[in-house]
């Protein structure tokens, strides 16, 4: 029993974890094209 709960949190964070970095990532893309787009629009 103790084992099956143990997993369950486990797999738990894993998830959460996984979720926060997949955050991290798409906001770091979102301010790299924005950076992308302001330089475009000032050589233009």
């Amino acid at each position: 029993m103790y084992m099956i709960l143990n997993y369950q949190s486990f797999e738990r964070g894993v998830t959460f974890s996984f979720l926060k970095h997949f955050i991290l990532i798409t906001e770091r893309n979102s301010i790299l094209i924005q950076n992308e787009q302001e330089s475009l629009y000032r050589v233009g």
